[in-house]
């Protein structure tokens, strides 16, 4: 009888710690996949050729809805937006104070994520080899996305188009 009380309350305060915030059990999470590839390359681009950007494919392919949270960038030159099927956006996320969005991608639902790198972020002379990130926070976890190059400067990218 001491054996089953002391599952029952082991099970109750197991359940108590898998609450939300709000007391709401946690629900059951989609499953986020990369439609392609997490990373890319933009190859040498000029300094003074505006931003570059690259939009990444996902698609939930769980059975439940999949929650896009937020996303942070690794440096403030970058920012991610992301694009639901409907065309509805998230605000442009960066590299800091970044909003939770928490909308929902119903199964077998694609969507976008937009990265953008502003190459004169830096500066003017900000020039050579380039990595960032994008961690894109959803209910399966954390997803990855990187991008890179080699920012030229005009008269460097001039000479070698």
């Amino acid at each position: 009888l001491l054996l089953i009380a002391l599952v029952v309350v082991s099970t109750a305060l197991l359940a108590a710690c898998s609450s939300g915030a709000n007391g709401d059990v946690a629900v059951a999470s989609g499953e986020i996949e990369v439609v392609g590839s997490a990373s890319h390359d933009w190859g040498e681009f000029n300094i003074m050729g505006g931003d570059v950007e690259k939009t990444f494919t996902f698609k939930n392919v769980g059975e439940d809805a999949l929650l896009v949270k937020t996303a942070t960038t690794s440096c403030m030159c970058t920012t991610a937006e992301v694009i639901l099927f409907s065309g509805e956006k998230s605000p442009k996320f960066g590299m800091s104070g970044n909003e939770m969005w928490n909308e929902a991608v119903e199964p077998g639902e694609e969507f976008e994520v937009s990265v953008v790198y502003d190459p004169l972020a830096h500066g003017p002379t900000a020039t050579g080899p380039i990595m960032r990130t994008v961690s894109l926070e959803t209910s399966d976890g954390t997803t990855e996305l990187t991008v890179q190059g080699n920012v030229l400067s005009e008269e460097e990218f001039n000479q070698r188009s």
